[in-house]
């Protein structure tokens, strides 16, 4: 073969191909290792963001001892106020009751400044809240379960208002 491409002094395929990159610029290549390795071994000002080192460390069981979060929604800055819910809180759901899994019926606020949690929502058992759990603009929370029972699986979305009311019947 002894095609040529665009003035390239190499044959395709001639075993003498283009040389990669940092062999072509070997100044370059000398520059960004030494400013990596200068990086590395400087010290540097210390990184903060604005908060303790260690994140916040919570429980998300509720009194009645549902387990095993599965759903997690942050609280938009543009959500309707006048519910129980406030821009920047976590709603958690979950999937398990004390004992079984899919038979979870809460759904539970975390105030991530604070710690507080609280309960938004609790159902008649067995729900099995899924990890389908969403906030639109609108004020409603959408929140997906999957129970487990013997009976055969059913999955739902059912709208609540922003005080953790059901509106599937409004």
């Amino acid at each position: 073969m002894s095609a040529t491409t665009h003035g390239s002094q190499h044959a395709i395929g001639s075993g003498r191909g283009a040389r990669p990159p940092s062999a072509s610029h070997p100044r370059a290549t000398l520059l960004v290792a030494t400013g990596a390795l200068l990086a590395l071994l400087l010290p540097g000002r210390p990184v903060h963001a604005g908060g303790p080192f260690l994140p916040l460390q919570v429980s998300t069981s509720p009194s009645n001892g549902d387990l095993n979060p599965y759903g997690l929604a942050f609280v938009p800055r543009d959500f309707p106020s006048g519910g129980g819910l406030r821009p920047g809180e976590m709603l958690i759901s979950n999937f398990n009751d004390t004992s079984l899994q899919g038979r979870g019926s809460t759904i539970i606020t975390i105030d991530p400044s604070s710690g507080k949690t609280g309960l938004f929502f609790q159902g008649t058992p067995p729900i099995g809240f899924s990890n389908a759990l969403g906030l639109v603009k609108a004020g409603l929370i959408f929140a997906g379960s999957v129970s487990t029972t013997r009976a055969p699986q059913r999955s739902c979305s059912s709208p609540m208002s922003s005080t953790g009311r059901s509106r599937a019947s409004t």
